[in-house]
């Protein structure tokens, strides 16, 4: 038994059909060119021409914020790329371009209605020179475009002028406001630095004589001061007197020794008796006696004159030197109390210079912090002042200041900026048909897929058997050729 295959739903679209229908309805496709063909004629008709006109100027640096360069130079690009970025603000703002079209158009500024602004800055553009790069060149061009040549120029040239003035408004503005600053900024630093000159002289007041010796150790860093050195020399004199009473004490023990053995004298070092010289001469002369008796009593007996001469001389040297004893004695002892007196008076003056080094020391911190304060408010006075005296002398010369310089004339172009008429007829017809061939396209019916096998003869005769049923148009039957029953 045979079963019917299934109709292919899918319809295929041949290009030899798309031909005939485009053939076959020329208005589909003929009516749109023509429609945009007459829209871009009339377009092109009605469209007023525009010329761009170019004014190439050149910026510069502030003189006073002068590189390495040389004065007007920027420090590197990215400080070029702010100013021109601020130039582009400044030339596209509101008040440039109605102040320029005032000028271009010989009216007050305030009549300038802000739709005329906003068209304006609209077709105002700021441009590298060709090949370069915005912020990276110091020549820009101001570009735009208007329906008249002259105007388009006196447009340029009169942003370019406005811009000017308006920059420097702008640098006056800026170093109005740098100045009040400064000029506040040094009022502070003045008053901190009274207020700080004021503790500062209340502390060296109350310091007195020592202020010379405090500045010295303050400023040296070292404790090679007056003070110091005083203090050293004293230490010394008490060493010295210390060691002479010392020596003194023990030459009084062997004084007071001597007296009741005045021949104890002769062990005695002379380096005791440099400070008795007549004790040291009454010394050497009772060993010379001596010797001189002892050379005697060796070769005589001690009844002989010459030997009893020598014990009385020998006696005489010792009666003397015991008399010198009691001289010398009282005199160790005056010195003993004036070397007891000197150490204790070096001793209250080591005492006073030490408190005076104390008190030093102590206030030393307090007075070095007040000392670098001072200079260092001193410092920001001084600066605060010279960038005060830069920013007097900018706003002095703001108005003779130029930052944007204008480089020959204004260029304005001898032919009307975009397509011209013949060129806006050409893309009106090259659209219209493409929209028309677009519409051609979408709207070609689809051919019938062939139907294969039993179904083909299936469809075939079905379709014999509805024409053979199906009355004609003209009303008679297509079998017998009757009018059909009405």
């Amino acid at each position: 038994m045979n079963h019917p295959q299934r109709r292919q739903a899918n319809d295929q679209l041949q290009i030899r059909d798309f031909v005939q229908h485009l053939r076959a309805n020329p208005k589909k496709w003929f009516v749109p060119t023509a429609i945009c063909v007459l829209l871009a004629m009339g377009y092109a008709l009605l469209r007023s021409p525009s010329y761009e006109a170019t004014q190439s100027v050149s910026i510069r640096n502030e003189a006073t914020a002068a590189s390495e360069a040389g004065l007007g130079r920027f420090r590197d690009l990215d400080d070029m790329k702010v100013s021109q970025e601020t130039i582009l603000e400044v030339i596209q703002s509101p008040d440039v371009i109605r102040r320029a079209l005032a000028t271009v158009d010989s009216v007050d500024a305030s009549s300038i209605n802000e739709m005329d602004v906003n068209d304006l800055r609209d077709v105002v553009k700021v441009t590298p020179p060709d090949g370069a790069e915005l912020g990276k060149t110091e020549i820009i061009y101001i570009k735009l475009k208007a329906k008249d040549q002259a105007r388009a120029k006196e447009l340029t040239v009169a942003i370019a002028k406005q811009a000017q003035i308006g920059l420097r408004k702008l640098r006056e503005a800026k170093l109005q406001g740098m100045f009040a600053e400064l000029t506040h900024s040094a009022e502070v630093s003045e008053a901190d630095l009274h207020v700080s000159r004021e503790k500062l002289s209340a502390l060296e007041v109350s310091l007195g004589g020592d202020l010379a010796e405090l500045r010295m150790l303050d400023g040296s860093g070292t404790v090679d001061s007056d003070l110091h050195r005083r203090l050293n020399s004293i230490e010394d004199e008490l060493r010295q007197t210390r060691e002479t009473q010392r020596t003194n004490k023990g030459l009084l023990a062997l004084l007071r020794a001597a007296q009741s053995d005045p021949e104890s004298i002769l062990a005695t070092p002379n380096r005791l008796l440099e400070s008795q010289p007549a004790l040291r001469r009454l010394k050497d002369g009772l060993v010379d006696a001596q010797l001189r008796q002892s050379k005697i009593l060796g070769s005589m007996t001690a009844n002989h004159p010459l030997a009893a001469a020598a014990n009385t001389e020998a006696e005489e040297v010792k009666r003397s030197l015991h008399n010198e004893l009691v001289t010398a004695i009282s005199g160790l002892n005056v010195e003993l109390n004036l070397t007891d007196q000197r150490m204790k008076a070096l001793q209250l003056e080591r005492d006073a210079l030490n408190a005076r080094l104390s008190k030093l020391a102590g206030i030393r911190a307090e007075y070095s912090a007040l000392a670098s304060d001072v200079k260092h408010r001193t410092t920001l006075l001084e600066d605060a002042r010279r960038q005060q005296a830069a920013a007097r002398a900018s706003l002095a010369g703001v108005d003779a200041a130029n930052l944007l310089t204008m480089v020959d004339e204004a260029r304005v172009s001898p032919r009307p900026v975009g397509p011209s008429r013949t060129m806006i007829t050409l893309l009106g017809l090259v659209g219209g048909l493409a929209i028309g061939v677009g519409y051609t396209f979408f709207t070609t019916p689809a051919t019938p897929a062939p139907a294969t096998g039993n179904s083909n003869s299936i469809d075939q005769g079905a379709a014999q058997v509805v024409a053979t049923t199906q009355p004609r148009t003209n009303g008679h039957s297509a079998a017998s050729g009757f009018a059909p029953r009405t």
